[in-house]
């Protein structure tokens, strides 16, 4: 199925379903402090503007030491990109450590200090409850005392300094989650799509990420989706962000769709690049009926590719996927076209299969995938051709059928 070039609409986002419990909050909390005020200046013996300016003074103060202990128990447990998958696919060349997107610096400083504060406090509160309780209460007397020149108020104080606490501890805890790790991480996004740019190479070694992208870091993957691809005007960009959305998409086909969208604007600007038409085929091998088109522009390079070696090893592996979808796709019924499509499959793995006798192990594995995987590209046609099982070193008993 052949992909649109229309460039996809904007995914929806956390923090525009947070908008209207925002504004809530907002209405809530200014009737809150302006009670607050209103009561300061009606219960006092004084300055009516004076005890209702010191009530939101008490309050502030509040708020600010719950927003300090918020702010410490939202700072994520790391702020560093982890290093890529390990367990990479046979076929892939080993791929380069990515670095951390931040300095050591500041996300040890950061995270321990916060993490260390944090045990301190928990650990402090819950073995001196009594002495917080009593410290709140003082707070409330000495409070109404000095503001309304009277003790009648403390209980209210009280209050004040309780909500006003708990409404700083919630507001520094989701700024923190929600604005300073975004902020992190659009920070760090556009390092990791040059880090990923670095890892998947540009003369085609990174067929290597196989049919399950494990040799792409899941950390940086995320980070580099987060990026708008209608702002990546480089080709090279447009296909980092495309394999980073396949390893992201979880087969959800709107993703798909957003990937093999970003991998097409990347092919069209360099159709004879081998890097980009081997990334479009793999696309195009997660997208529901692109086993067609995957083949046909597989094909199309490989008719005109002077040097067929080794660097081509991949694509001939993707194109045995692509025989093996279209041969699971065709109907019993239809002997011929099955047949063309079963013999073209085990030519397709016997070339990849020589020129990289690694990817031996990996069509082996997409051979024999257990019931309801959606790594089975050859699990039909290893059911139905005794020379595919025979070629990948297969027991037949172990070649699932459709």
């Amino acid at each position: 199925m052949a992909s649109s070039l229309v460039l996809d609409a904007p995914e929806a986002t956390p923090r525009a379903a947070l908008r209207p419990v925002t504004l809530v909050v907002l209405a809530v909390t200014a009737v809150v402090f302006g009670a607050m005020m209103i009561y300061g200046a009606w219960a006092t013996e004084g300055s009516a503007v004076g005890a209702a300016l010191g009530t939101a003074l008490v309050a502030a103060g509040a708020v600010a030491a719950g927003t300090v202990i918020g702010f410490l128990f939202g700072i994520p447990s790391e702020l560093t990109v982890a290093a890529p998958d390990r367990a990479g696919p046979p076929s892939a060349a080993p791929v380069p450590a990515v670095a951390p997107s931040v300095s050591p610096a500041r996300s040890n400083q950061l995270v321990l200090v916060a993490e260390w504060l944090t045990r301190i406090l928990l650990g402090a509160t819950l073995t001196q409850l009594g002495t917080v309780r009593d410290l709140v209460q003082e707070l409330g007397e000495q409070a109404s005392g000095g503001i309304l020149g009277h003790q009648d108020g403390m209980v209210v104080m009280v209050g004040v300094i309780v909500y006003a606490a708990v409404f700083g501890f919630f507001v520094g805890h989701l700024c923190t989650r929600l604005i300073l790790n975004a902020l992190f991480r659009d920070a760090d996004a556009p390092q990791a799509l040059g880090r990923l740019r670095t890892a998947l190479g540009t003369d085609g070694s990174d067929g290597g990420t196989g049919k399950s992208f494990d040799g792409i870091s899941s950390t940086v993957a995320e980070l580099v989706v987060e990026r708008d691809v209608r702002e990546l005007a480089d080709p090279e960009d447009q296909r980092a962000w495309g394999l980073a959305r396949l390893k992201t998409s979880n087969r959800d086909a709107a993703a798909v769709s957003a990937a093999v969208s970003a991998l097409t604007r990347s092919f069209v600007a360099r159709p004879n690049d081998r890097a980009a038409v081997q990334s479009l085929v793999l696309g195009l091998l997660y997208q529901d009926g692109g086993y067609d088109r995957a083949i046909d522009e597989a094909r199309r390079f490989l008719a005109s590719e002077a040097t067929a070696e080794a660097d081509n090893a991949n694509l001939y592996a993707y194109l045995a996927c692509g025989y093996g979808q279209r041969y699971a796709a065709l109907p019993a019924t239809a002997t011929a076209e099955r047949a063309a499509a079963a013999a073209a499959t085990l030519d397709a793995a016997r070339t990849a299969i020589a020129r990289d006798p690694s990817w031996k192990l990996y069509l082996g594995r997409l051979a024999t995938a257990p019931a309801g995987s959606t790594e089975d590209d050859l699990t039909a046609v290893a059911h139905a051709s005794p020379e595919l099982r025979q070629l990948l070193g297969i027991d037949p008993a172990a070649a699932s059928g459709a």
